[in-house]
């Protein structure tokens, strides 16, 4: 074996437990971020429990069906409300 293929090797397997080395403080990194969002949110969760109206009054109910919605709809185009102005 020759020396400069030795020392490239030598090179190649320093730059790849390099990057290794540097992937596993990235994914360390993002954890760490990841906690203190975590906090935020439990944090402003906790805050404002409080503020939020029980029920927003529409005049729609969420649980309606998909048919019932697309008649709706289409009641709407066949009829539209007229503009008054």
């Amino acid at each position: 074996m020759d020396i400069g293929q030795m020392v490239f090797g030598n090179l190649i397997s320093i730059l790849v437990l390099a990057l290794v080395g540097a992937g596993v403080m990235k994914i360390f990194q993002v954890a760490a971020t990841m906690n203190d969002l975590k906090g935020l949110l439990v944090d402003i969760k906790r805050n404002t429990q409080g503020d939020a109206p029980a029920q927003a009054a529409t005049p729609y109910s969420y649980e309606r069906s998909a048919e019932e919605l697309m008649r709706a709809v289409n009641a709407e185009i066949d009829h539209p409300v007229s503009d008054p102005h």
